[in-house]
């Protein structure tokens, strides 16, 4: 496999004053020892299409665009346990779902933890007993359940009304909705 390697800033100084001397991509790939594709990516990620300095290289600037590159590239985040332990206080107590906190968490420049990443935890918390798991092992119950918990709400109320009523299937339907948005309002 090979090993990759990122431009230094004396590399992009060279590569800037290589072009100036009127040098082509692959024989500045050369004189640098890298691929020539090395090259025509840097020159392609760093060379302005309009504005001041379009058209040309400039080692300074192309150093500072793949420093901010860097650091919006999102990091791998392990979830430590002062990270479960906030996810599982936000989900029980604070009643937010993996995608609210993953989302909140991305925007409050806290821990970037992918929505994904906390429903395998949940998961596998329920179905491991490892002792670093033991106390989250419940937190599987907070998640909403979308359709079946609405369909057990409204079986469980349901029945009674088409015991005491001969309902047409439409109006039930249309009493069940209106039932609902009054609940929850």
């Amino acid at each position: 496999m090979k090993k990759y390697k990122q431009l230094t800033i004396e590399q992009r100084y060279q590569i800037e004053a290589l072009l100036q001397a009127g040098f082509n991509q692959t024989k500045i790939a050369a004189q640098l020892g890298v691929h020539r594709s090395t090259i025509f990516r840097e020159l392609k990620r760093s060379i302005p299409k309009r504005g001041r300095g379009s058209g040309g290289y400039s080692a300074s600037n192309a150093e500072r665009k793949t420093c901010e590159r860097h650091k919006q590239k999102h990091k791998l985040v392990l979830l430590t346990p002062s990270l479960k332990q906030a996810i599982f206080e936000q989900m029980t107590i604070e009643k937010w779902s993996p995608e609210l906190i993953s989302e909140r968490w991305k925007l409050e420049g806290k821990a970037i933890v992918s929505h994904e990443t906390i429903y395998k935890w949940i998961w596998q918390s329920k179905h491991t007993n490892r002792i670093d798991n033991k106390s989250f092992k419940t937190l599987y119950q907070e998640l909403k359940h979308g359709k079946n918990l609405l369909l057990s709400k409204t079986k469980f109320f349901l029945k009674p009304l088409k015991q005491c009523f001969k309902m047409d299937h439409e109006v039930l339907r249309r009493f069940t909705v209106f039932y609902f948005i009054l609940l929850y309002i």
